[in-house]
Parts: C-alpha cells; structure tokens; sequence
C-alpha cells in the first residue's frame, strides 16, 4: 500500500511509519486518541513553563518600540495614499 502524501513527514521516522502501515484500524484509532493525549500535555506543560512564559513576556517587551514605530509608519504611508487618492494621483 502506497504512504499517504504530507507536509512535514520528514520528522516522522521510518520505523513509526512502518509501525502504522502495520496497524488495523482500530489500533490507528487508538494510536490516534494516545498521540492527542500526548500533544495535549505538551501544549499544557510549555504554557505551564515559568522560564518559557517569562522569556514570552520579556520578548513582547523588546518587540514594543519596534511594532509601535511599525504601526507609526505604515498609519503614516497609508494616510499619504488616502491623499494621493483624493488628489487623482
């Protein structure tokens, strides 16, 4: 039986894809709701991460001056266009 094609397989190993390709379908069912079991805790876990939440913060912080200029500018060239507009240009 030919592998299904997708994005992103490169990352799934040989071995875990032969171990599929051997499953029935009850036991894909199964693999399915162990796997989204597990990706749950992860997600849980990295939001729980002090250290991960504090560098979040700590980027957010360093980004400010840079999103507020951004915002600044691109107000600023979309304004210049309204005008231009309103003259014909």
């Amino acid at each position: 039986m030919p592998r299904p094609k997708m994005k992103k397989t490169d990352i799934v190993s040989e071995e875990f894809k032969n171990a599929i390709a051997a499953m029935n379908t009850e036991e894909l069912k199964e693999r399915v709701v162990t796997l989204s079991r597990q990706e749950g805790e992860i997600i849980k876990a990295r939001k729980d991460a002090l250290e991960l939440t504090d560098a979040t913060e700590r980027v957010k912080e360093l980004k400010a001056p840079y999103a507020e200029a951004l915002k600044k500018v691109k107000s600023e060239r979309q304004y210049v266009h309204v005008v231009l507009e309103e003259r014909g240009q």
